[in-house]
């Protein structure tokens, strides 16, 4: 029964208001249909925001640039983070709050198998990155997708100096600057897999283990403690997928 106003009237909810002259909360009453409104995803907005990479001769970059998601025009100067840093940070928001958390630095020169450093910044307002908190899995890079559901930020795999190739999968609450919380595991060790945001669930594609690409595509509902789910399978096998 939802929104029967628009199979009525065979016009997109987000036009009704400006065609009839009345707010949404007025148009159910006139209309004498149920009418739910128009919602938007929690980690949704008008703005896209990119941070960090590499340049030429392995050069990490502090960069952070933005556009008006829709529009035709270049990215613009942000900011910067905290530090230099590439290979595959995780990232998500809500439709206030950015946030990248960790990804692999080269300080004074040296490459870094992951750093702990999470910025955050205000999406609505230019500036630099500010400390968030730390990744819980210190050292730990090779994470392709953050995955974000615009309450918690999910960053899962990747390749720790030590322990090599990880399955562990931690979150962060976008909106209190706390620091990683070890979560579920994936259903096998992994790096450079690709992630997708939503509002109940985050989908895991593809990646690389350590010897070879796999195929596998697996699930989690935002479940802070329950593991992957398998989901099906890529056509082929890949990693450094988006």
């Amino acid at each position: 029964m939802a929104n029967e106003i628009e199979k009525v009237n065979t016009i997109a909810i987000a036009d009704i208001e400006k065609i009839m002259g009345k707010t949404d909360d007025n148009i159910e009453k006139l209309s004498g249909f149920e009418f739910t409104g128009v919602t938007f995803p929690a980690w949704a907005g008008t703005r896209g925001v990119v941070a960090g990479g590499t340049q030429t001769a392995h050069a990490d970059l502090d960069v952070i640039q933005y556009k008006t998601v829709g529009t035709t025009a270049n990215t613009v100067d942000f900011g910067d983070l905290q530090t230099s840093r590439s290979q595959h940070m995780c990232a998500g928001s809500n439709q206030t709050i950015g946030i990248w958390g960790s990804g692999m630095g080269r300080p004074g020169g040296t490459q870094t198998y992951g750093v702990t450093d999470t910025d955050y910044i205000t999406i609505a307002s230019t500036g630099n990155g500010t400390d968030f908190a730390d990744v819980d899995q210190a050292g730990a890079y090779g994470i392709k997708n953050g995955c974000s559901n615009g309450t918690l930020l999910f960053s899962v795999g990747g390749y720790e100096g030590t322990a090599g190739n990880l399955d562990r999968m931690e979150y962060f609450t976008i909106a209190s600057a706390s620091a990683g919380t070890d979560a579920g595991n994936l259903s096998s060790v992994k790096l450079t897999m690709a992630g997708t945001n939503g509002d109940s669930r985050y989908i895991i594609i593809g990646g690389f283990d350590g010897s070879a690409a796999v195929n596998e595509i697996e699930y989690n509902d935002f479940s802070t403690s329950a593991n992957v789910t398998a989901l099906g399978n890529l056509s082929a096998a890949g990693h450094d997928c988006s």
